[in-house]
């Protein structure tokens, strides 16, 4: 890909591009607002992991997708979705706080998909965060109502409960956000139903699990990390997750898009089956793979200083670190919640079991043998 049109998701102008300049198109297609002769989704954050997914999905569903993100197009690996191929996808490389490149991309379309966020980098500001995840968030909004964008699907996270005191949470339990991630996603929920409801914009907030499966990098780094013998627990394990693959994660996206518009001003959980203990996850996924349950178990005030001289290496070198004391809450935080919502109100039901997700994660992932070499 060449040509850098929008700016970068943490301000900075693109290389060959100015603010306000139009979004570059990746694949020919009609003008948008022209005649697409199907229904026409736009799509935030479609690089990403869960990005790529949603973009084939709707796709196949019938859909017109054009997809917009601050990256070039993602290059699939075996198994992963092709969200850069499908006839019928048109990529924009746009940042979603700016109204004049969001216009073009936005007129026309029917609904909008945002999963673009700021996400974890350890080294950014809390301003950036709330750039992009609270301000962001209402301008994408404002800016659908003006066109007429029939519905925008708002991703939040269940991060915003922090540790769950009393298991299983529902969509009203209380919310205890621990970082900037996590306190501008809740934020940025509130915006957009303000926005939504000055606008008359029919918005729904859609708060996934722990999603998992082909694509993600963090499912990789976790099977990596058991085949090759380097895990270790931080305390018992005992504490709980809440798994999701990821085509039921996107299964509620579809599902959310056309559900009646009485579903919407409103977020809903969007969980697994069931919840797990972190030992139990680990186990699974130790002998999905043939290899050793890991049982080595260090303490945490160890672990924690550790973690902050990676911090601090890697802050020196101006890079973000692989880890960091934020990586504690995966042993420490308890994460089970409810689906009853959704079920009731979207009618999603989650259909991948974890042994099961798993293994097509595997099978996915390795272009080789069948398992998450890279």
């Amino acid at each position: 890909m060449t040509g850098n049109t929008g700016r970068s998701i943490d301000g900075r102008r693109g290389a060959k591009g100015e603010r306000g300049v139009a979004p570059e198109r990746h694949l020919p297609a009609e003008e948008p607002g022209g005649s697409l002769g199907s229904r026409t989704v736009v799509v935030t954050g479609a690089a990403g992991f869960i990005g790529r997914h949603a973009v084939t999905r709707l796709v196949g569903e019938g859909w017109r997708v054009r997809a917009l993100d601050i990256h070039d197009p993602p290059v699939p690996r075996v198994g992963e979705p092709d969200a850069v191929g499908p006839e019928g996808v048109e990529w924009f490389r746009a940042d979603v706080r700016d109204d004049e490149a969001l216009r073009p991309i936005l007129a026309g379309a029917e609904v909008v998909v945002h999963l673009a966020s700021a996400h974890l980098q350890h080294r950014a500001p809390a301003g950036w965060y709330h750039s992009v995840n609270v301000d962001g968030a209402r301008t994408l909004v404002r800016i659908a109502a003006s066109l007429g964008v029939r519905r925008l699907i708002h991703t939040s996270s269940v991060g915003v409960y922090g540790h769950v005191s009393s298991p299983p949470a529902d969509e009203e339990s209380p919310k205890h956000p621990t970082n900037d991630y996590e306190h501008t996603k809740l934020l940025g929920e509130v915006a957009s139903l303000e926005e939504a409801e000055r606008t008359g914009l029919e918005v729904t907030i859609l708060r996934p699990g722990w999603v998992y499966g082909p694509g993600c990098p963090r499912t990789a780094r976790l099977l990596r990390t058991i085949r090759r013998g380097r895990f270790f627990f931080v305390g018992d394990g005992a504490n709980l997750r809440h798994p999701i693959h990821v085509s039921d994660t996107v299964e509620a996206f579809c599902l959310a898009i056309d559900a009646p518009a009485e579903t919407t001003g409103r977020p809903y959980l969007i969980v697994g089956p069931e919840s797990v203990r972190v030992r139990e996850l680990v186990e699974i996924c130790a002998r999905v793979q043939g290899v050793a349950i890991p049982r080595v178990r260090l303490p945490r005030s160890a672990v924690a200083v550790g973690l902050g001289g990676v911090e601090l290496a890697f802050r020196a070198l101006r890079r973000e670190p692989p880890v960091s004391r934020r990586s504690l809450a995966f042993f420490e935080h308890d994460n089970a919640f409810s689906g009853r919502a959704a079920a009731e109100g979207l009618g999603f039901e989650a259909k991948v079991g974890l042994e099961e997700g798993i293994r097509s994660t595997l099978t996915a992932s390795d272009p080789i043998s069948g398992g998450v070499r890279a």
